[in-house]
């Protein structure tokens, strides 16, 4: 038996200090992540309802990185597991 792990489709998008993380279910683009985020040097803080997180960033014209995290991030997978791609 081949067991095929579910596949996620995640959209992040940033705009002016806040963020939103949405992600697939059933088809529909559904919310899981509504904060602010504040950037300092190679770091940036990621605030909402339940608390802050930190994490060091790196970018380019394609991608978003985010390693390092600090405070109760239980997504840390989420967020940092894999570059996160722009797309226009």
């Amino acid at each position: 038996m081949n067991l095929v792990p579910p596949t996620s489709y995640l959209r992040v998008t940033f705009n002016e200090g806040s963020v939103e993380l949405f992600e697939k279910v059933n088809g529909t683009m559904e919310a899981g992540y509504i904060g602010t985020y504040d950037v300092f040097r190679d770091r940036v803080k990621f605030t909402d309802a339940g608390g802050s997180f930190s994490a060091r960033w790196a970018a380019d014209d394609k991608t978003l990185t985010l390693t390092q995290f600090d405070g109760p991030c239980g997504d840390a997978t989420v967020w940092g597991s894999h570059p996160w791609v722009r797309v226009p």
